[in-house]
């Protein structure tokens, strides 16, 4: 009864690290899309700012994400 629970309990810390992890990485990627709505509704601007303000922040303090980061935002605004 005991290894069942624990079995469970291990599956079920899984799935949250696994949704956590999956949310983290979605948070990052929607920054591509934030920065079309940002273009195209230069209300929204300041707004998205404070909601990327980890991701923006992360990319100012490291040199080699902010050339890939900057490059995946400027992928999402049309030419």
């Amino acid at each position: 009864m005991e290894d069942k629970q624990k079995e469970s309990r291990g599956t079920g810390c899984l799935i949250c690290a696994a949704a956590l992890t999956a949310l983290v990485v979605l948070y990052v990627l929607s920054i591509g899309p934030a920065s079309w709505i940002a273009m195209k509704y230069p209300a929204t601007e300041k707004w998205l700012e404070a909601v990327y303000f980890p991701v923006l922040a992360f990319r100012d303090q490291f040199r080699p994400v902010e050339g890939a980061l900057n490059w995946y935002m400027r992928f999402w605004i049309p030419a």
